[in-house]
């Protein structure tokens, strides 16, 4: 408003008082102290602003100072900036499918208010372990939490304060290298990232108490899911215990809770400005799509991104993948690119390729770089984009902006090496490479990446790589019910499942349903795989002559199949060893059991006349009449062989890595 329109609107205030009765004199007094008024709002609103500006200004200066150099002036402005007082819960929210919504109502309290009144002051526990689950917050809370320390008023601070990430290889060096312990508070950050606790987190957790005990108070963050049963270790409600042996640790237990609507609303206003009242407004319209989402502050934080990508998200793999385009949209449109690489789409085709590549290269080198998933930008990897880190570093050596750096993908820690900037976009990128490669999916392991392994069932529960071919059944119930019926609060409860079309899914796809407590899972492919119920049917009858079951004639009848004999012929030619192998070893009747179970899907019915005709010519006829119809398409037999050894092989993968699930196959 400029100073014409402050005058007709005192006017216009003159006017109204005149109009009441108000004489001249009295008129020019109260015009007066309401432009006085006016004026003070005006300068209190600009103090305020600027005050604002200073504690923020001088915050960062005193974090950038105490955690450099582990953390980036950009990680720290991002953690502060639009920072929404974290909450606990005695409830850990990853009990459910997916923390969200459900966990609103659950009783919660701000947690930084009780760490520096209760925790720090009156509490007797030594130890504290702050759970929660990826892109909950963890960091952000613990840099908030050392700067509200630091921020009390002079005569409540009595100690110091210390951050460090425990997935820094020096973390434990530089905690030895304080000075006074006794009075010194440590914040641990993130022992899920530690490499060593990632191998044995009893023996870790054991070291890291020697190093720290000591120590005024203690803080570690941690993912909730890293710890294999957690349930197993609580000695009471609310606590951790570790036993060493110097004796019993107990750590005071809180969990992260997710946000309700008052934070979401909080940070909205905090992330648009009133005068981008549009993009809130798409904001909020996303929220209230996609509710049980947005309860995470790590995807909120990109909620500029998400505004213009989809209006619904119903899983989270697919804000990952939004994230990732909008990234790499940003970045095929830096100056330069388009004259580089020849045009904006190959650059992104090119940007993509080498994420994969990157993200690979910090997965399988990690043990080499001390557990670091980060690399030094001068280190080149192999790929077949042509990109290196020097390539991406040159093309924004000159870009200073914060609000790029916050948003990019792909960005250098404090040692000035190169890491995705959340550890679950490394999982995403993980999680979509296993789905799309056996290999690759037998040499990843899970055990520190549950994020990766959630996007891997949200793939599969949404994109259905099965094609809706098979049943399952859910526990407590013995009906079964088509796949293409199968929702996702449903995956879980998961008790058995048939598989009808095995040669269109991924195998590494069953690796994740069996995660899911399954207890049998059958697995068959008629039109694929009929040489090797071909085998099934001859091993059965030769198995039944063998008993004197059966007579030599009907043996011939089976043996001088032309399918069966091919076959046979075959075996050595092709590379079966699994399949071979197989044979060798089953028992009849488990091939029996195995027929029984394909023939009451396959056939509800037997007809009358071999009802007719007695039990033991009924057992006979029904496997040759199964067998009639089993004929496979006149291909290459050798490359059938090769195919179902394959599927042979796969399937003993699966039965070595889950020996706890009746696999039929």
């Amino acid at each position: 408003m400029d100073i014409d329109s402050l005058k007709a609107l005192l006017e216009l205030f003159k006017d109204f008082l005149r109009d009441l009765g108000m004489e001249e004199w009295l008129v020019q007094v109260v015009s007066t102290m309401f432009t006085g008024l006016i004026l003070l709002t005006v300068v209190a609103f600009c103090l305020n602003w600027v005050f604002k500006k200073f504690v923020f200004w001088n915050d960062r200066r005193r974090l950038n100072r105490d955690l450099h150099p582990f953390y980036t002036k950009a990680e720290i402005d991002k953690a502060t900036r639009y920072y929404i007082p974290t909450k606990y819960q005695d409830t850990a929210p990853s009990q459910a499918e997916e923390p969200s919504r459900s966990f609103i109502d659950s009783p919660k309290a701000k947690l930084i208010p009780m760490m520096l009144k209760k925790g720090f002051v009156q509490d007797d526990n030594r130890y504290y372990l702050i759970l929660a689950d990826s892109g909950m917050g963890k960091t952000t809370f613990m840099m908030n939490l050392g700067l509200a320390y630091k921020n009390q008023f002079f005569w409540k601070k009595k100690h110091d304060i210390r951050l460090l990430p425990l997935g820094h290889p020096k973390a434990l060096t530089e905690v030895e290298k304080i000075q006074d312990q006794e009075n010194t508070i440590l914040l641990l950050d993130a022992l899920d990232e530690d490499v060593e606790a990632v191998k044995n987190y009893k023996k870790r957790l054991g070291e890291i108490l020697e190093k720290t005990w000591r120590f005024r108070e203690v803080v570690i963050t941690c993912r909730t899911q890293f710890f294999p049963n957690e349930t197993e270790e609580l000695s009471s409600t609310g606590y951790f215990r570790y036993g060493t042996d110097g004796g019993e640790h107990f750590f005071r237990k809180a969990y992260v809770s997710v946000f309700d609507d008052k934070d979401i609303n909080r940070y909205l206003g905090k992330r648009f400005k009133f005068y981008q009242w549009k993009s809130r407004r798409k904001a909020r319209r996303i929220v209230q799509k996609s509710p049980n989402l947005m309860v995470r502050p790590m995807l909120l934080s990109y909620i500029r991104d998400l505004v213009d990508g989809k209006s619904k998200y119903e899983y989270t793999y697919q804000i990952y993948e939004v994230l990732i385009q909008k990234w790499i949209e940003r970045e095929a449109d830096k100056p330069g690119i388009e004259a580089k690489y020849g045009s904006k789409e190959i650059f992104k085709q090119k940007l993509m390729a080498f994420s994969q590549d990157f993200a690979k290269n910090l997965y399988f080198q990690r043990d080499k770089r001390n557990g670091r998933l980060s690399i030094p930008f001068e280190e080149p990897i192999s790929t077949s984009s042509g990109i290196q880190l020097t390539d991406y570093e040159e093309e924004h050596r000159s870009i200073k902006e914060i609000d790029w750096r916050n948003r990019s993908l792909l960005n250098r820690d404090a040692d000035g090496r190169y890491k995705f900037s959340h550890k679950s976009i490394l999982e995403y990128i993980l999680a979509k490479e296993a789905l799309s490669d056996i290999h690759f999916f037998q040499k990843l392991d899970f055990k520190s990446m549950d994020a990766a392994m959630n996007f891997c069932t949200e793939m599969l529960i949404h994109k259905n790589p099965f094609k809706i071919d098979g049943k399952f059944s859910l526990k407590d119930s013995s009906i079964e019910l088509p796949l293409s019926t199968l929702k996702p609060t449903q995956w879980k409860q998961l008790e058995t499942m048939t598989i009808k079309n095995a040669h269109s899914i991924p195998f590494s796809s069953l690796f994740f349903l069996l995660k899911n407590n399954l207890k049998t899972i059958t697995v068959f492919d008629h039109q694929n795989f009929s040489v090797l119920y071909d085998l099934y049917l001859y091993k059965y009858f030769k198995k039944l002559y063998e008993k004197g079951w059966i007579d030599r004639e009907k043996l011939y009848e089976i043996m001088n199949g032309q399918d069966v004999i091919s076959i046979l012929d075959n075996l050595q030619v092709a590379n079966t060893k699994e399949l071979r192998q197989r044979l060798i070893i089953l028992d009849a009747l488990d091939i029996k059991q195995f027929l029984d179970f394909l023939l009451k899907i396959e056939i509800n019915e037997l007809r009358d006349k071999i009802e007719r005709e007695g039990k033991g010519v009924i057992e006979i006829k029904k496997y040759m009449d199964f067998y009639e119809s089993m004929k496979y398409p006149k291909e290459s037999l050798v490359n059938k062989l090769d195919l179902v050894n394959n599927f042979i092989s796969e399937c003993k993968f699966l039965e070595k890595n889950f020996p706890y699930v009746k696999i039929i196959y």
